[in-house]
C-alpha cells in the first residue's frame, strides 16, 4: 500500500461527532471534558462550547465508537445526546422490530441490492442504519419503502433541531422546582439566625431558647432540620458531580461549592454535638451559610438557564419557519398525475413535485414547473412586497405562497436548503470560541486546585495568627474562636472564587 492510500485509509477511519452535552456551568467544565475525553486512546481532537452546550470530538472509528464516547462523558457527570446531522448521500435510519442478527442480515442484504446504495451498515443494539447512497439514484423515502417491504418499519433518524431543548423548558422547569423548594427550606434557618438573633421578641426568644436536650435549644435544632434537605437533597447534584469528577482526577467548581457548604454544615453540626456533650462550650451554628449559599447557587442556575434559552431565540424563531409537510404529486409511468399523498418533509427527494396551495408554506428550495404566483420572500430577502413567480424560476423552501397554486420540482433538500444553511451559520456563530475564552479554558483547568490550596494557606496563616496572639480577640466575632474564625475565612475564599455562587 502506497503511503496516499494509507492517507485514504486514515482519512475513512476518521470521524467527527457532534453531541448536546448537560450539565455545564463554567468553562471550568468545558475544560474538563475536553481534558479527560482529549486524553483516551483513538480521540484525535475535542472541541466543547459552553454557551451552546455542545461538543465535537474527532476519533479513529476503528478504535473508538460513539456508545464509548456517550459513556466517557457519563462517566464524569456529563450527560450527552448525539446530534444526527443529515450530510447529502449519507443518511440515518430508525428501524423497529428487528431482534437478531438475522433481521440485521436480511435488512443489509435488501438495502444494499438497491441502485444507488454504496455501503450499508445495520447495528441491532441501537436499532440504526447507516446507509451512504447516490442522490441522483435513490432518495430518503425509497431507503424507508425498502426496509418496510422486508417487514421492518423505518424513519429518518430525528435531525432536526429540539425547539423545547433551545428553550431549555425542561431545565428552567426543573431549577424553578429546585429553587422553590430550597427557599421554603431555607427562609426559616434565615429567620431563626439572621432575624430572631437580633430582634428582641420575647414570645419568639422563649421559644427558640427552649432546651429539648441538655445543651440543645429548639433553635439550633430547627436550623438544622431544614438546612439538612437543602444540603443533601436540594444540593445532592453538586456532591454526585464533585465525586465524579474527583474520581477521575479532575476538579469542577461543583467541587468549591461541595467543600464550602459541606465545611460549614458539618461545623455547625459538630458545634451542636459538642455543646451537648460538654455544656460550657459557647459553639456557633452557620447552617443558614451553606443553606443560603445552595439556594443563591440554585438561584444562579435557574437564571442562567433562562439566559440561555433567550441566547437561542434566533434559532428558535427560524426553526419554527420551516414547513412540517409537503403535498407529493405522483405520477404514472406515462408522466400522467394519478394522485396526491402528503408526506413528512424529511422524506422529499431529489427531483419530487410537489404541490404549494396559496397561503402555506413552500416545502423546500425548488423550481416552478406549473402555475403562476406571487411569494412572500421578507423572511428572507427582508423585501416586504411579494415577487412574481412563473414556470422555470426558483422559489425558497419555508417561503409563503400568496396566490395561485404552484408544482414545485425540489431542487435542494434538507440540510441543502437555503433556510437550513442560515440555521446552521447562526449556530456556527454561536458555538465558534473567542479567543478570550480558549485562554478562559486553559486557566479553568488549574483554577480549582489553586483556589482550593489559597484557602488552605489562608486558613493556616489565620489560625496561626489568631492562636498566636498576634491578632487580638477583638477581631474576633462573638461566639468565635481561632478555630472557627481561620475556617470562615478559608470558607469565604471558596465561595467568594466559585463563580457558580456569585459570577452567576
Amino acid at each position: 500500500m502506497t503511503k496516499n492510500q494509507e492517507l485514504i485509509e486514515n482519512e475513512k477511519l476518521l470521524q467527527k461527532k457532534s453531541f448536546n452535552i448537560s450539565g455545564m456551568t463554567c468553562a471550568s467544565c468545558s475544560s474538563t471534558i475536553e481534558n479527560f475525553i482529549g486524553s483516551k486512546e483513538g480521540v484525535q481532537s475535542v472541541s466543547v462550547n459552553l454557551l451552546a452546550e455542545k461538543g465535537e470530538v474527532e476519533f479513529d472509528s476503528s478504535i473508538v465508537n460513539t456508545e464509548q464516547i456517550i459513556q466517557w462523558h457519563d462517566d464524569i457527570g456529563y450527560p450527552v445526546e448525539p446530534i444526527v446531522q443529515h450530510i447529502p448521500g449519507i443518511i440515518d435510519l430508525d428501524i423497529d422490530g428487528m431482534t437478531c442478527a438475522s433481521c440485521v442480515n436480511t435488512i443489509e442484504k435488501h438495502l444494499g441490492a438497491q441502485d444507488g446504495v454504496n455501503t450499508v451498515t445495520v447495528n441491532l443494539s441501537t436499532e440504526k442504519a447507516h446507509i451512504e447512497y447516490d442522490t441522483s439514484k435513490i432518495g430518503p423515502r425509497d431507503l424507508v419503502k425498502a426496509v418496510e417491504n422486508v417487514g421492518y418499519f423505518a424513519k429518518i433518524a430525528e435531525d432536526k433541531i429540539n425547539v423545547d431543548r433551545l428553550g431549555r423548558k425542561e431545565e428552567i422547569k426543573e431549577w424553578k422546582k429546585k429553587l422553590i423548594y430550597s427557599s421554603l427550606l431555607t427562609l426559616p434557618v434565615f429567620l431563626i439566625a439572621m432575624i430572631f438573633e437580633f430582634i428582641e421578641i420575647k414570645a419568639v426568644n422563649k421559644f427558640l431558647e427552649y432546651e429539648l436536650l441538655s445543651g440543645l435549644e429548639l433553635g439550633s435544632f430547627l436550623q438544622f432540620a431544614f438546612a439538612t434537605p437543602v444540603q443533601f437533597w436540594i444540593g445532592a447534584t453538586f456532591y454526585q458531580k464533585s465525586y465524579k469528577a474527583l474520581k477521575h482526577g479532575t476538579t469542577t467548581m461543583e467541587v468549591l461549592v461541595a467543600l464550602g457548604t459541606s465545611a460549614a454544615y458539618f461545623y455547625s453540626l459538630f458545634s451542636i454535638i459538642y455543646t451537648m456533650a460538654v455544656p460550657e462550650f459557647e459553639g456557633a451554628v452557620f447552617f443558614e451559610t451553606s443553606a443560603l449559599l445552595i439556594t443563591f447557587i440554585i438561584l444562579g442556575k435557574f437564571l442562567e438557564a433562562r439566559a440561555k434559552g433567550q441566547t437561542s431565540e434566533a434559532i428558535k424563531k427560524l426553526v419554527t419557519l420551516q414547513a412540517k409537510s409537503a403535498l407529493l404529486i405522483e405520477y404514472d409511468d406515462n408522466g400522467k398525475i394519478i394522485g396526491e399523498k402528503e408526506i413528512p418533509i424529511d422524506l422529499i427527494q431529489h427531483g419530487d413535485v410537489l404541490k404549494v396551495y396559496p397561503g402555506e408554506k413552500v416545502p423546500t428550495d425548488g423550481t416552478v414547473v406549473y402555475g403562476t404566483s406571487s411569494i412572500d420572500e421578507s423572511m428572507i430577502t427582508g423585501e416586504s412586497l411579494p415577487v412574481n413567480k412563473k414556470i422555470g424560476e426558483e422559489v425558497i423552501g419555508a417561503t409563503v405562497n400568496q396566490q395561485g397554486a404552484l408544482h414545485v420540482k425540489a431542487t435542494k433538500i434538507g440540510s441543502e436548503t437555503a433556510l437550513s444553511q442560515i440555521i446552521k451559520l447562526v449556530e456556527e456563530a454561536q458555538t465558534s470560541k473567542a479567543p478570550i475564552q480558549v485562554m478562559a479554558d486553559k486557566i479553568s483547568a488549574v483554577f480549582v486546585p489553586i483556589v482550593v490550596l489559597i484557602a488552605l494557606v489562608d486558613f493556616i496563616i489565620w489560625f496561626i495568627l489568631t492562636s498566636s496572639g498576634v491578632v487580638p480577640e477583638s477581631w474576633l466575632p462573638a461566639g468565635t474562636g481561632p478555630f472557627l474564625f481561620s475556617l470562615l475565612l478559608a470558607v469565604s475564599v471558596l465561595v467568594i472564587a466559585c463563580p457558580c455562587a456569585l459570577g452567576l
